[in-house]
């Protein structure tokens, strides 16, 4: 839950605190003219705190992952910055932003480890009386273009529009206008309202409020976190405390699942790999069903920001299998990731994948995922073949491999070599 409608009662304050920077700033700094005033905001992970310099001075030190400096006073003339791991020597980036004079400012770090970057967004003046305006910055480049609503609570997506479209990572939206009140806040992958990546319930947006949502990366790369940042204002890490899951079955048959009060996937049948579904992250309660028949499966803890697979094998003991995904993109230029996901209650020798003839995946034996292997993008033809015999079960040419996407290639009952499910996982 995100209350944020406290935050009125600070405006005068925080007013002050910024007049008073600006004076202190202007008071013997030698400024040609009134300054800019700038704050900074760690959105990398990465690193667990920042130092931020202008012109060679500490303005803000040891600013925490999610977590906002004071705004000071800025001579746009002298405004080269420097982003450092917190008591480091080490420039992780280095810039000169273009400031405006009298205007408020935020400068954002995100990125990964050694690939650290910055985006500088100028601050907005407040909204209409009964009005709130909301923009969107993408600071988790592993998610890809991202969709952001913003509805009524409880309200579907299925015919909601999009209050920000395809933001991409790195860039910042336009403000959007929402009257004040309570709202539903979903994200999802670009123009795929069924790819949810984040939900937030009780967003309070007030009345006059100019407010900033900040997606961050999160552990399963597809997930994303938020910080969420009032312009002229406060600046606070939202808590990821969601997770997605999704289930998989190799055999023929019916299958469903159940974690706590989310159903993640009805009785449908099988061979299926379904889509991800957001629930709640920590201890849950598991009730999957193979043929109307409830498995004997225990609780899982789902870490926060995580996405999950439940592989169900009803020959096997146990009959459910979680394994971990990492839906993260390549770092390598050009490239798809690639898994095999192996499921086959009656394939229990271990098996091996080929893309392009080249070994990707070697003795995965069920229920099991082997890693994930960076391949060249583009047309592609993937083999799975039984490890001892050779015998070949899965032989699909012509797959077409996005760069920068990921994928789990799974092995399915039917008549080889065609009988698999290739999937997009991002």
């Amino acid at each position: 839950m995100v209350r944020r409608g406290f935050f009125g009662l600070y405006a005068a304050a925080l007013a002050a605190l910024v007049s008073a920077a600006l004076m202190a700033a202007c008071g013997g700094a030698g400024f040609n003219g009134p300054p800019a005033t700038l704050r900074f905001v760690n959105a990398t992970s990465a690193y667990a705190s920042l130092d931020f310099l202008v012109a060679g001075q500490t303005l803000a030190a040891a600013t925490a992952f999610g977590q906002g400096s004071a705004y000071t006073g800025v001579d746009p003339d002298r405004a080269a910055t420097t982003v450092r791991a917190a008591g480091s020597s080490t420039a992780l980036a280095t810039l000169t932003p273009t400031l405006t004079r009298s205007r408020a400012h935020t400068l954002i770090a995100y990125g990964g480890e050694s690939a650290v970057k910055t985006l500088l967004v100028e601050d907005e003046e407040a909204a209409d009386a009964t009005q709130a305006k909301l923009r969107v910055i993408h600071a988790a480049p592993d998610a890809g273009a991202l969709d952001v609503y913003v509805t009524a609570a409880g309200d579907a997506l299925a015919t909601a529009t999009a209050l920000h479209s395809s933001v991409a990572a790195g860039k910042a939206s336009s403000y959007a206008t929402r009257g004040a009140g309570t709202w539903q806040v979903s994200v999802t992958g670009a123009g795929d309202r069924d790819d949810p990546r984040l939900r937030l319930t009780d967003v309070v947006l007030s009345a006059g409020q100019v407010a900033t949502l900040l997606l961050t990366p999160t552990t399963g790369g597809a997930m994303v976190g938020a910080v969420w940042m009032v312009d002229k204002g406060a600046v606070s890490l939202l808590p990821v405390n969601q997770a997605r899951v999704r289930l998989a079955a190799a055999q023929a048959g019916q299958v469903s699942l159940q974690l706590g009060s989310t159903v993640v996937s009805a009785p449908a049948g099988a061979p299926l790999l379904g889509g991800y579904q957001v629930v709640s992250a920590g201890q849950q309660a598991v009730s999957a069903t193979w043929q109307g028949s409830l498995l004997a499966l225990p609780s899982v803890t789902l870490a926060p920001g995580t996405d999950q697979t439940l592989l169900v094998n009803p020959s096997l003991a146990p009959s459910g299998y979680w394994v971990l995904d990492d839906n993260r993109a390549s770092t390598a230029e050009g490239k798809a990731r690639v898994r095999l996901l192996h499921g086959l209650a009656g394939r229990a020798a271990p098996l091996q994948m080929q893309v392009d003839l080249l070994p990707v995946a070697t003795d995965i034996a069920p229920p099991a995922a082997s890693g994930y292997t960076a391949v060249d993008a583009g047309a592609r033809r993937v083999t799975v073949r039984e490890g001892a015999s050779g015998t070949v079960l899965l032989d699909l040419p012509g797959q077409t491999l996005e760069a920068g996407r990921v994928y789990t290639v799974f092995p399915v009952e039917g008549t080889p070599p065609t009988a698999g499910i290739i999937r997009r996982d991002r």
